[in-house]
């Protein structure tokens, strides 16, 4: 009797402890499928961020290239003018040269034809 008692004892805290591993191993299962989705969750997370980043940085640069291209159009638009400037002070000079050198009776068609040869030559 006593071995019966003994055996059956035996045969329940095996059962218990079977029952006990098994909540356990429930628990650690469904603990681990929280961990999986949190994980997934800031996996997604993650990507969003870079994606969202790298996106900024592409503006960042479109807008940099064109401010740039902006600049290098007005830099380009002012030497042009300033070209131009100078070629019409450059043309005034010379009329106004001109004028003063016939009233002095001198041949500026002569004058002009030997200075146009002289620079053709030092070209």
């Amino acid at each position: 009797e006593e071995r019966k008692d003994a055996h059956h004892r035996v045969e329940q805290s095996r059962k218990a402890a079977g029952e006990r591993l098994r909540a356990e191993l429930e628990a650690l299962k469904r603990a681990e499928q929280t961990l999986r989705a949190e994980i997934q969750a800031l996996d997604e997370q993650y990507r969003h961020a870079v994606e969202h980043q790298e996106a900024q940085q592409v503006q960042a640069r479109s807008a940099l290239e064109h401010e740039r291209q902006t600049a290098l159009q007005a830099h380009d638009q002012e030497q042009a003018e300033r070209q131009v400037g100078q070629r019409e002070e450059r043309i005034r000079i010379k009329e106004e040269r001109d004028q003063a050198l016939g009233k002095a009776g001198v041949d500026t068609a002569t004058l002009n034809r030997l200075e146009q040869e002289l620079t053709d030559i030092e070209r």
